[in-house]
């Protein structure tokens, strides 16, 4: 190692350490609002096309049209977590969050001037570039400001918004169509989603760059100027902070990012993990949230503003489900958690299988009580992947890597939806619908179970290896 490569490493060790001694104060709480903001819109804008398609009159689409809809921006969306998180290896990881913020929130604007199902279609594949990569790379950036002690807790917490976001377009759908009928409703429901506009104008000013990433990157500093506030902040309110602590003989920085890294032996079975995970989690959770009010009308036969009334519900239920996991996680660990949500997930849809296809239970109550907890089980691992996933890679890779994950989210959201419409659309049941996610929920608890990795409590620069 030459003296300058052991120089940057030991640069980049201590502003870790740095890091890692300041407890929970004010600075990471406003940076977790900028960031759980940031959840909210991109929820809002994801989850909205639901609501759209049940209000939407004038399109007359099919069920089978429906599922492409869906499809069309998880196309989009796995673009943007391939390629905006590997510019935030480059660029930083505060330019890609003010850049997703601003692209989704342009276009969710020129959404609402689409003239049919195609133009639409097309404009939710653009509009899903910078929706697919804000939530990992807003988890990156805020995994590189939080103490290991305190990581699990405060990772879950931001994302505490994200369900407040999926809650807001139904309430916002059922009152905006109960005031100016369905086909004003729509158009002003993709006008709210243009808000982060102007959020991403006040994150530009007031959002600070990961120190880490500075740090890893030559630009000391700065990154000493942001701990330096993150000190601060901590004196101010009392603390009084023990001397940095480093732990980790130093080693040569690696600032380039390769592709190939993913595939070494180091992290072969974090990958694999990682893309699984994703696969089997929003496989489920995201075809059937923005199906669920499609469901609970046509399959259901429930009235539009019931369904919408049960998707509110249901959002609150996601909220309550992150709180309880935010408080616990870091007692009880990230394995537990996953295992036990996939197991509550394979067991709701098997129930709710067997109510259809060997009961002959019909309507809206397999939905309800059985299908919404078989989500709830399958969110305890959505609302940990944000946190667990940054938590297996150095900095120097960790927004690409957990970016990839993203992407598999985003392969299994095209699959879904149109497989979803396509057995809805040839009249197969509902009960085969539940079936397949219940598979897919097996698989998610097999992968945990042999390649999972606990991570709780662990410095980032000890668990990255």
């Amino acid at each position: 190692m030459s003296q300058v490569e052991s120089r940057d490493a030991v640069n980049s060790a201590v502003i870790a350490a740095r890091v890692e001694r300041i407890p929970i104060v004010s600075y990471h709480n406003r940076l977790m609002g900028i960031l759980g903001l940031g959840m909210l819109f991109d929820a809002y804008d994801v989850y909205v096309i639901g609501v759209v398609m049940i209000t939407v009159t004038s399109f007359h689409m099919s069920v089978a049209e429906m599922g492409y809809l869906v499809a069309a921006s998880y196309v989009g969306q796995l673009v943007g977590a391939l390629l905006l998180g590997y510019l935030a290896e480059v660029y930083g990881r505060k330019w890609a969050f003010i850049a997703c913020m601003a692209s989704f929130g342009i276009l969710s604007i020129v959404a609402a001037f689409s003239w049919n199902v195609e133009s639409l279609s097309i404009i939710r594949v653009f509009q899903g570039l910078g929706i697919g990569a804000l939530p990992p790379v807003a988890g990156v950036l805020f995994s590189e400001f939080l103490p290991s002690n305190a990581r699990g807790k405060m990772g879950v917490l931001f994302q505490t918004l994200f369900p407040v976001g999926a809650t807001i377009s139904p309430l916002l759908g059922k009152w905006f169509f109960n005031m100016f009928g369905p086909e004003i409703a729509w158009h002003l429901l993709f006008l709210v989603g243009g808000l982060p506009i102007f959020f991403a104008i006040y994150a530009y000013f007031r959002m600070p760059e990961s120190p880490r990433w500075m740090a890893e990157n030559g630009r000391y500093a700065e990154a000493e100027a942001v701990v330096d506030a993150m000190e601060k902040s901590a004196i101010t309110a009392g603390v009084t902070l023990p001397p940095p602590v480093v732990s980790q003989t130093p080693a040569p920085s690696k600032t380039d990012t390769k592709w190939s890294e993913l595939f070494s032996s180091e992290y072969r079975q974090r990958t694999i993990l990682i893309w699984i995970q994703s696969f089997t989690a929003f496989f489920i959770v995201n075809v059937f949230t923005t199906f669920l009010p499609q469901l609970l009308t046509s399959v259901g036969g429930l009235s539009r503003d019931m369904a919408l009334n049960i998707q509110t519900g249901f959002g609150i239920a996601q909220l309550c489900t992150v709180l309880t996991m935010a408080f616990i996680w870091d007692r009880h660990g990230r394995l537990p958690w996953f295992i036990g949500g996939y197991l509550v997930a394979v067991v709701g849809a098997t129930i709710a299988w067997a109510c259809y296809d060997v009961f002959g239970i019909t309507g809206w109550v397999p939905i309800v009580f059985f299908g919404i907890p078989m989500l709830l089980g399958v969110y305890v691992n959505i609302g940990g992947v944000y946190v667990y996933h940054p938590e297996l890679y150095p900095t120097r890779m960790r927004s690409w890597a957990t970016g990839t994950g993203r992407a598999w989210r985003c392969i299994a959201s095209i699959i879904a939806p149109v497989a979803v419409g396509q057995i809805l659309g040839a009249q197969l049941g509902a009960g085969l619908v539940f079936l397949m996610f219940g598979g897919v929920a097996l698989l998610g608890v097999i992968v945990m179970l042999t390649l999972g990795i606990e991570t709780k409590n662990t410095a980032l620069e000890k668990l990255a290896r």
